[in-house]
């Protein structure tokens, strides 16, 4: 039967890591691939992390399975992390396996409970913000988010798009730290979107994966409680890959604010559902270690302390290469930016140029990975930069 299948296109990130693997040049730059790295270009083990590995080592005396919600000590641990105690009524949760899964999982919800909802997206984003709903077989409509060369949110657009929306219909939004723009809406701007959510019973379904590495941790975690706060409905996915260093353990919480403790309970049914057909059982160790950390004040603190530390490498990178803005014009917003990303205003050509003869690679739309860069590589980064795009 396989020779019927159509061939997929090709995934520009991998293609992209492929391309740096087999570049035998010294002096290779990479700001493409997503992930924090130290100034050494290693991305670490949290130390925090590390010692819940020895306690896990030491401790654990099962591998059986635990239940189809998830390691209930993570899930309770993460509740207490981003509520406090403003819990919201009404809440439910389950693991996902990494944000991915954990907004898999809400697409998926969205379509059991109301296939003929349409699932709004701002573009630039994250590319699976449309495919997980393409693959769900939900209708997709796009709007601008952003525009690249004016480095500007088109807020004017994304609240048209809200006005355009029907009632049940999902939002797509993210928390603190756009991917790939690294620029958010302002707060009040942000309010006033989720206001007409609010009022024209449109669902937000909020991508959060960079708290703690825009502003400090209890500020981003406030802004997402600000958000909720807002709306009688709404859906957070939140992914513990950047905070917990925890990349390729793939753990994810997905929290479901309902208006009212029945469908509250008909939510997590429906969810715990959908996971047993599509992995049966949630993973235990990435959760477990994040329970434990969590759960110990003193690991807990240390993990505050280090993810301050990596926020402040970030802010710093983002302060030496606005200083280049002046020989390098493209570099003129991202000292403003928060997280990771920034998309910079360059087209496909000068990216392709810079790796043909910089060895410096990025995503062929000009999102780079600001904590991709080395200590020793911020310079030659603005001066190839400058000498293809200033």
């Amino acid at each position: 039967m396989f020779d019927r299948a159509e061939p997929s296109p090709p995934d520009l990130l991998f293609g992209m890591m492929k391309k740096i693997r087999e570049d035998k040049r010294p002096g290779k730059i990479d700001v493409g691939l997503g992930i924090y790295r130290d100034g050494s270009g290693q991305s670490p083990i949290m130390r925090a992390v590390a010692a819940a590995q020895q306690h896990l080592l030491q401790t654990e005396t099962t591998k059986g399975y635990i239940g189809m919600r998830g390691q209930i000590a993570f899930l309770d641990a993460m509740q207490a992390l981003v509520f406090a105690k403003d819990m919201p009524p009404y809440l439910c949760s389950v693991q996902g396996l990494g944000g991915t899964g954990a907004i898999r999982l809400a697409i998926e919800l969205i379509a059991r409970v109301n296939p003929k909802a349409a699932v709004h997206v701002g573009l630039p984003t994250w590319p699976l913000h449309t495919s997980i709903p393409e693959a769900a077989k939900l209708a997709v409509q796009t709007h601008r988010f952003f525009n690249a060369r004016t480095q500007r949110v088109c807020t004017d657009e994304i609240f048209d798009a809200v006005d355009a929306a029907q009632a049940g219909d999902v939002f797509i939004t993210q928390g603190p730290a756009h991917n790939p723009t690294g620029t958010d809406m302002p707060i009040d701007a942000q309010f006033a979107l989720y206001d007409k959510m609010a009022e024209r019973g449109v669902i937000p379904l909020i991508d959060s994966a960079y708290y703690g590495l825009s502003t400090a941790l209890e500020d981003d975690l406030a802004h997402l409680r600000g958000l909720l706060a807002r709306v009688p409905r709404a859906l957070l996915a939140l992914s513990c890959s950047k905070t917990f260093g925890l990349y390729r353990e793939r753990v994810g919480v997905l929290f479901v604010k309902s208006a009212h403790q029945r469908e509250a309970d008909a939510a997590l049914d429906s969810l715990v559902s959908i996971g047993r057909s599509a992995y049966s059982m949630a993973p235990s160790y990435g959760a477990a270690l994040i329970a434990h950390v969590l759960n110990t004040p003193e690991l807990k603190a240390d993990w505050c302390a280090e993810l301050d530390t990596m926020r402040a490498r970030i802010d710093s990178i983002r302060s030496a290469l606005a200083k280049g803005a002046n020989q390098c014009p493209p570099l003129a917003k991202v000292g403003a930016q928060r997280g990771i990303f920034s998309l910079l205003p360059i087209d496909q050509a000068i990216v392709e140029q810079l790796a043909d003869d910089h060895a410096v690679y990025m995503s062929l739309t000009g999102r780079i990975n600001v904590a991709g860069l080395k200590d020793k590589d911020i310079a030659p980064f603005i001066e190839h930069l400058s000498q293809v795009a200033g």
